[in-house]
């Protein structure tokens, strides 16, 4: 039974959240995990929030190219 979820990906938020990550743990790297095309938001939406870690680990290769 399909539930009414909606999901706002803000980049901004993101990148909030990115920032402190490195504040608490600052010797560490930092990989995003995007999967299911930011679920389903784009790829280049979540990476516009996410551009300052250290990778990306993709499981789709195109979303991988792009």
């Amino acid at each position: 039974m399909p539930r009414p979820i909606r999901l706002h990906l803000h980049p901004d938020a993101l990148r909030k959240n990115l920032l402190e990550v490195r504040a608490r743990v600052p010797d560490a790297r930092v990989w995003a995990v995007v999967k299911a095309n930011a679920y389903g938001h784009g790829v280049a939406t979540a990476f516009e929030g996410l551009r300052a870690a250290d990778g990306f680990a993709l499981l789709d290769l195109h979303e991988a190219e792009a």
